[in-house]
């Protein structure tokens, strides 16, 4: 293959607009060489404006620096902008606690990603981050991960095109060209590029698959390297398909209302998710950990673990996770929680005032100071920090009054021994009884917000932030347009507002 129709290859992907920023990750080695050479080529017809960055691993002594002083002539020669990036490889990887390759990668990602910003913040326009992966990357890539263990999700291995979590777009334009192509291309226009011969010692994982598995493997199919990329494609493929349908599923649960989703605690319906296929159980259970930021360190055996949690008939059967989180079966629910959460305090109290009046701005998050009202019942907003809720209280004064006198106040707190409920039809029921009956989980208990009067329980908060939470029987739910009058036809009202 030459390096014209390597070009046309390129250009048939579509990847460039007019004026497109383009930042380059330039080793110097053949294949981020080659496509340096063709940017360069197409940049007057495209007005693309170059940045280059060069990561100095510090691996090779001299040969590094080599490497990197070539890659500055390159972009001297080219007017291409550059900047060079140096690091302790070796001592980051230790540091880290990762592999020397691990370690490498993280760090010229970081730079790519830096860069990136930079030339955002510079211009207000995101740049397009190009990396030169080949075909016979993606199928080391591949294979190392299927000797690693992996699942459909890691066959997708390296994509063509993908946005970074800041937006970013990653370009990989080269990954339908194989290695000899590539070299092939810059040999017959006689084009320079460094030559990394650490690439031909079997030091690294990587360089035993390229120089030993992948030949024993092409002596039995010659075309072993485009089938395993073509796998990799059909993998991406079916891979789409169950996340659209697994996001499908988490849409349609929290639109309904059955599902609770943050990164301090997850509820979701162990019927409704069991009632799918294991495979969409699966990602929509991968992305729920992944919003509580517990993905990463997830393994298979904690997946399996997970959809055991859904099929389980223990109604408190529990799993530990990484990082101190735990997984629940608690009745017809799966609950994840986090360390933070589980964290038992129960020294929270506040105070909570009555009012004649519900006022107008009752959704406000600053403090509130009601007209006409007692100075000695002034409202105050209340915050009542459990799981980033936030609950605005107001109850009615006169019928507060015409019950506890004028000498008591409410207080927000967790429940204590021998808290009580009075029910509709003046009914008497500990807390404890009201948890069980309504299948609250034992270790969601201490975290339930409970409006008290003493002993007694005039509100019991909704964890979940579904509905108003459950009223003693002598207030009702009132809107921010009711008043406590006789025409009302309310023994009293009682008005909350969760805020997130």
């Amino acid at each position: 293959m030459t390096l014209k129709e390597i070009r046309e290859h390129i250009e048939n992907m579509k990847f460039f607009n007019n004026g497109d920023q383009i930042i380059l990750a330039l080793s110097g080695g053949p294949d981020s060489a080659c496509l340096f050479y063709i940017l360069n080529q197409i940049k007057s017809e495209l007005d693309l404006s170059i940045s280059c960055v060069h990561v100095n691993h510090g691996l090779r002594g001299k040969a590094s620096d080599t490497d990197e002083d070539f890659v500055r002539s390159m972009c001297k020669k080219n007017n291409c902008n550059l900047r060079v990036v140096s690091a302790d490889i070796n001592a980051l990887a230790k540091e880290w606690k990762l592999s020397t390759e691990e370690a490498g990668r993280k760090v010229r990602y970081q730079a790519f990603y830096q860069e990136a910003e930079k030339v955002f913040k510079a211009i207000g326009v995101a740049p397009k981050i190009l990396i030169a992966h080949n075909m016979d990357d993606q199928a080391e890539t591949i294979l190392f991960r299927i000797i690693r263990g992996t699942g459909v999700t890691g066959l997708k291995a390296m994509q063509k095109s993908e946005i970074t979590p800041k937006g970013f777009e990653i370009l990989r334009p080269l990954l339908g060209v194989t290695k000899r192509d590539i070299l092939e291309a810059l040999q017959s226009e006689k084009l320079p590029y460094c030559e990394d011969k650490t690439n031909e010692l079997p030091i690294y994982a990587r360089n035993k698959i390229r120089l030993d598995i992948i030949p024993a493997i092409e002596s039995i199919n010659p075309a072993f390297k485009e089938a395993i990329v073509r796998l990799g494609e059909i993998a991406s493929e079916q891979e789409d398909f169950l996340d659209r349908e697994a996001k499908e599923c988490l849409r349609r649960l929290k639109y309904e209302h059955k599902i609770n989703l943050n990164q301090s605690i997850s509820i979701l319906p162990a019927n409704e998710l069991g009632g799918y296929h294991v495979a969409i159980q699966k990602r929509v259970l991968s992305h729920i950990i992944k919003s509580m930021g517990l993905f990463e360190n997830i393994s298979s055996k904690h997946m399996e673990a997970l959809v055991e949690l859904l099929k389980s008939q223990n109604p408190s059967m529990e799993i530990d996770l990484p990082f101190g989180f735990k997984a629940c079966r608690m009745y017809e629910e799966i609950v994840i929680l986090s360390e933070e959460f589980l964290v038992e305090n129960n020294s929270f109290t506040m105070k909570i005032s009555t009012v004649d009046k519900l006022p107008k701005n009752i959704a406000t998050k600053e403090k509130i100071e009601v007209d006409n009202a007692d100075e000695n019942f002034q409202s105050t907003y209340y915050k009542f920090e459990n799981d980033k809720m936030c609950f605005n209280v107001f109850i009615s004064k006169t019928v507060f009054e015409q019950k506890y006198g004028n000498s008591k106040r409410p207080i927000l707190r967790y429940r204590n021994p021998g808290d009580y409920m009075i029910l509709k039809g003046g009914v008497k029921k500990k807390v404890k009884n009201i948890f069980v009956d309504d299948k609250i989980p034992r270790i969601l208990r201490n975290r339930v917000p409970l409006l008290a009067v003493g002993s007694e329980i005039i509100w019991m908060g909704d964890l979940t932030g579904c509905s108003n939470g459950r009223m003693s029987g002598d207030f009702q739910v009132g809107s921010s347009e009711v008043e406590n009058n006789c025409e009302s036809g309310l023994k009293g009202w009682f008005h909350i507002e969760i805020l997130r």
